[in-house]
Formats: C-alpha cells, structure tokens, sequence
C-alpha cells in the first residue's frame, strides 16, 4: 500500500485579537501549537460544510 505524503504549504491569515486569543487558549487548552489548531478548527468546518470528506483528511 502506497503511503500518503503531505505536501504543505505555506499562507498567511490576519485575526482579530479577539479570535487570535481565542484560537491560543484553544490550542493550549488541547496541547497544540496554533497551526495546528488553526489546521484542526479548518479541517472541521470543511467536513462539515462537504468541502472535505473526512476520509481525505491525511
């Protein structure tokens, strides 16, 4: 079986502060670094909306 390989890429988003801490005390709160958490909070809502399905999610 073929292993998946996850090619990332790089982008940049502008928060709000009241968002950016937010997203921070998440990503503390479930031991994660902001990108990560950034990456989870997107991947749900893209699943959720049927833009993803969960099974593409590597």
């Amino acid at each position: 079986m073929k292993e998946k390989t996850e090619v990332k890429k790089g982008t940049t988003i502008y928060l709000g502060p009241t968002i950016n801490k937010a997203v921070k005390k998440a990503a503390k709160d479930e031991d994660r670094s902001f990108t990560k958490q950034i990456e989870r909070i997107l991947k749900d809502w893209l699943v959720d909306k049927g833009y993803l399905k969960k099974e593409e999610i590597f």
